[in-house]
């Protein structure tokens, strides 16, 4: 059976798989492995997808399967387009 897998950047998600991101990012076994540990708030989320759409510097999907799903997240962080090179992250 195929499956197939779908990449939404967080700006373009709806406000529910928003907060399920969230969700996932605030997990206890997930938050420390991030830059800040700390649970982060709905309006600090909030205003971190509302600064993605105006960075060229970072990109974060979701990603969902074929029933919609989510699945987990990937981010592309110090983009240089320049250089053609980026690091990258797993959520």
């Amino acid at each position: 059976m195929k499956s197939d897998l779908t990449a939404i950047l967080y700006q373009n998600l709806d406000r529910s798989s928003l907060l399920e991101v969230l969700s996932w990012r605030n997990h206890e076994k997930i938050r420390v492995w991030m830059v800040n540990p700390g649970i982060i708030s709905e309006q600090e989320h909030f205003s971190f997808v509302d600064q993605l759409k105006l960075c060229s510097d970072r990109l974060f999907w979701r990603f969902n399967d074929d029933d919609g799903a989510g699945l987990g997240g990937f981010n592309l962080v110090d983009i240089d387009h320049d250089e053609h090179s980026a690091s990258l992250g797993i959520l």
